[in-house]
């Protein structure tokens, strides 16, 4: 669904830049099964040749329409600009954003999360003239959250070689009884990184819930952990490397096991002091 905007194109003026290409690449993804079909193989690097050229296409077209429109404009034109663009060869670039402002995001990137989403969908309903309701945008903005706590594609790699896995934080046997577990809670992260799901026992699973591993059992665990990686990275080489390179802000090179346990490490820590959350060993 792409809303009417009365501040452009419905008075007249300019069509947003990407409507069109959006609205091809909705058309072509709807018989797929949606948006979670998209996402999901998007993310495992399996879109089809159509899609994925007309992905790339409306990146481009969104990418340019952002650095034209809200970087460009963002900020007190006598002071800093909070935002700022660094164009980069083939096409490419870096928006760069100001380190206070960053250092703000960090901190409240949780409640600012959820301030956008309300703000964003009464600005919608606003921009509509009233032809969509702020709750109906709501539901949009939120409805990809879930499908990515659950990941079949992950889970179905477990199950397949459940009789050789063992439990990540107990190194129990799993045999049929297979959970996979967020080492950073869902509940904290609302994402689903592939470095971030390990085959748990379901009791064990149930006990952790919405708490985070203690370093030290982190640090114990260490072959069990880069193992289960190993697994993933083999299978889906692309989405594990990008996931790894997002916790890490950089490619981790080929000997990468030890980069991203420390960034996990820092990322549990980080977790534990910006959300209070509680520690959990079994």
């Amino acid at each position: 669904m792409i809303f009417p905007q009365i501040n452009g194109e419905g008075r007249g003026g300019k069509p947003i830049a990407f409507r069109s290409t959006l609205t091809e690449l909705v058309d072509e993804c709807r018989p797929l099964g949606g948006l979670t079909a998209f996402t999901r193989m998007q993310v495992d690097g399996r879109l089809p040749t159509p899609v994925q050229k007309l992905y790339a296409r409306a990146l481009r077209t969104i990418g340019a329409a952002i650095v034209r429109g809200p970087v460009q404009f963002a900020g007190n034109a006598r002071g800093a600009p909070e935002f700022s663009f660094q164009p980069g060869t083939n096409r490419g670039g870096r928006i760069l954003v100001r380190g206070d402002v960053w250092r703000e995001f960090a901190l409240m990137g949780h409640w600012i999360r959820d301030a956008v989403v309300l703000r964003w969908s009464e600005m919608t309903a606003r921009l509509s003239e009233g032809g969509v309701q702020p709750g109906a945008v709501v539901n949009l903005l939120l409805q990809d959250a879930e499908p990515f706590r659950q990941d079949p594609t992950i889970r179905e790699l477990y199950m397949a070689h459940r009789d050789q896995l063992r439990c990540a934080w107990t190194d129990k046997r799993l045999g049929a009884g297979l959970d996979v577990d967020h080492a950073i809670p869902f509940a904290f992260w609302q994402a689903s990184p592939a470095w971030n799901l390990l085959p748990a026992s379901p009791s064990v699973n149930n006990a952790k819930h919405d708490k985070l591993p203690t370093v030290t059992l982190v640090r114990r665990r260490e072959e069990a952990i880069v193992g289960c990686w190993r697994l993933v990275s083999r299978e889906f080489p692309q989405r594990f490397m990008r996931d790894a390179v997002g916790l890490l802000g950089g490619d981790p090179g080929a000997d990468w096991e030890r980069p991203l346990l420390a960034g996990l490490v820092e990322a549990i820590e980080y977790t534990a002091t910006m959300r209070g959350a509680e520690r959990w060993e079994p």
